[in-house]
């Protein structure tokens, strides 16, 4: 069985958290007896089980643990799987001197103290230790005397009950003097039947999760004593324990390995694409790119194997696009000198076909972030805007009555999407003002996550029947100048993310950005006909990312199905 295991290692470390679930297996076969061999010369369990019980018996004549409450005998229907030879089971309650808790100090009436005996709480306890150094509440002598019935001694268990139920540690003794609260149970006497390793081992594995069933409601699941008491553990001979115990300390060496070896793996392949794409992002033009490109190709498979890194080839394939680098120029175009000579006599036409809202004097262009083709250009949003408007503030709902209104989950990417929409009860005057036209952008000015302040989409067909809320602006472009699906891409490059980002305020939890912020971004403007080229190559680009993911999750699902299968026969 440990031969099948450690066989496909491999397979079971590539699942997605494979090394994790590996872990958990490992913990799984340790504890149904299929880690190691059995040995018939093994003293059996049922010899641990009479010592502890003639132990206790002893303890309780000479008044050092209390008498306990007669527990329903152990049902081997509890435990799932068939028991090994020598083997037995026994409930925790039976098989530990006493189960207690913790208090809180305060509710004695007791305050912390800056020193003294350290107060160990769950989120001091960390890889089945507790980890003294984050410590940072202590109680008086004093308050630990009162306090006696859970001051933790050498070999103590403790298991969290409380709030993130099911984190386990042995408590050492350089972590002692201690106390702790209700919220760690203590178990407390188990070394006649247990190797302290091979209960911890167990706890962490199906017995962590039949508490975790058990578990009360509320703003902080709990579990009482008494189910932790009535829990049914395994018991192997103590011999096999060690067996168990040192091939589990084997495992997960193997696992650590593994783990640091995919960690080395993934740093150095990202590290490997980051040159590759910092070197794509630095072509000097297209024609430089599509060597670059073509030799980056060939290495697909090999190079994105994740999703942080097919992100960073969009947002490369991003940068490049609006540097001027993804397609070539195209002599017949008309240059963006040109172009910005006649904005202001089409934006004078425009305002002449529709009463428009006056977009305020932008600011001179100034500290560009890179250079442009020489036929290229740098322009304020503003100028390529015919209209620039905030939406309704009117509450809206699903009822169907009224005009709908578009909302940010209506934000898409590249367009807005027609769905979940609500309704508000708007005027005919405010319902003209707010219409939308094919070839606007919504954006999102105001969230409570800054990254999605300034995300944008394109009007189409679908939408052009809604109003839009408050919380977005209607752009309104000059499209003879600029194509809206161009504009939409350059709103998600890196440099203009990074303008809209900067004047962000935040008021009451929710940031911000205003309409002059917006038609003061200064965005990079090709000739138009390059623009449409632009946008037709991102879509190809884009498309084959989206490719590289999909076959990502086949992948990855493919190793989900195969590590299931090979999980269910290791523990059949």
């Amino acid at each position: 069985m440990t031969a099948l295991l450690t066989d496909n290692l491999p397979l079971l470390a590539g699942a997605s958290n494979g090394i994790k679930k590996l872990r958990e297996l490992i913990l799984e076969l340790a504890v149904r007896g299929k880690l190691v061999t059995q040995d018939p010369n093994d003293e059996p369990a049922s010899t641990l089980l009479k010592k502890i019980a003639e132990e206790k018996l002893r303890l309780v004549a000479e008044g050092k643990i209390r008498k306990q409450k007669l527990q329903p005998s152990a049902d081997r229907e509890e435990i799932s799987f068939p028991l090994p030879n020598g083997w037995e089971i026994e409930r925790l309650g039976v098989i530990s001197h006493f189960i207690t808790k913790g208090t809180t100090p305060t509710t004695l009436g007791h305050a912390y103290t800056s020193s003294g005996i350290r107060f160990v709480k769950v989120e001091n306890i960390e890889a089945r230790r507790i980890t003294t150094t984050a410590i940072s509440q202590f109680i008086s002598p004093d308050t630990d005397e009162l306090m006696s019935r859970s001051r933790l001694e050498t070999g103590d268990v403790l298991f969290s009950i409380a709030g993130t139920i099911g984190k386990t540690c042995s408590v050492q003794e350089s972590d002692l003097p201690a106390n702790t609260n209700q919220a760690l149970a203590i178990i407390r006497g188990t070394s006649t039947v247990f190797l302290q390793n091979f209960l911890l081992s167990q706890l962490d594995s199906f017995v962590s999760e039949k508490t975790k069933e058990r578990a009360r409601g509320g703003a902080m699941p709990n579990v009482s004593l008494g189910d932790l008491s009535d829990l049914v553990l395994v018991v192997p001979p103590l011999a096999e324990q060690r067996r168990i115990v040192a091939k589990v300390d084997e495992m997960m060496s193997l696992c650590d390995r593994l783990e640091a070896q995919q960690a080395d793996s993934e740093s150095a392949i990202a590290r490997l694409v980051q040159a590759l794409l910092d070197r794509l992002t630095q072509a000097s033009d297209a024609i430089d790119f599509a060597a670059n490109w073509q030799r980056l190709a060939e290495h697909f498979h090999t190079l994105f194997t994740t999703e942080n890194s097919i992100d960073a080839l969009k947002q490369s394939l991003l940068q490049l696009a609006v540097m001027g680098k993804l397609v070539p120029p195209n002599p017949n175009d008309e240059p963006t000198s040109e172009l910005l000579k006649r904005i202001p006599a089409e934006k004078e036409r425009s305002s002449g076909e529709r009463k428009a809202k006056k977009i305020k004097e932008l600011q001179p262009l100034d500290n560009f972030p890179f250079d442009l083709p020489t036929h290229w250009g740098w322009i304020k949003l503003g100028s390529l805007l015919t209209d620039l408007r905030y939406g309704t503030a009117i509450k809206c709902d699903y009822s169907g009555v009224g005009i709908p209104v578009l909302r940010i989950p209506n934000i898409g990417d590249p367009t807005v999407l027609p769905s979940d929409l609500k309704y508000g009860p708007l005027s005919s005057d405010e319902a003209s003002a707010l219409e939308l036209h094919p070839g606007d952008i919504l954006m999102i000015r105001s969230n409570g996550s800054a990254s999605l302040v300034g995300k944008t989409a394109v009007v189409t067909d679908s939408v052009s029947h809604c109003a839009f809320a408050g919380y977005l602006i209607r752009l309104r472009l000059l499209q003879s100048c600029i194509d809206p699906y161009y504009l939409q891409l350059v709103m998600k490059s890196l440099d203009v993310r990074n303008s809209i980002e900067a004047p962000i305020r935040t008021t009451s939890g929710v940031k911000n950005i205003n309409s002059t912020e917006v038609s003061n971004l200064q965005i990079p403007l090709p000739p138009v006909a390059e623009q449409k080229r632009i946008v037709v190559t991102m879509e190809k680009f884009m498309a084959l990312c989206d490719q590289l993911k999909s076959r990502l999750s086949q992948v990855r699902q493919l190793n989900e199905q195969l590590a299931s299968t090979l999980v269910e026969r290791v523990v059949a």
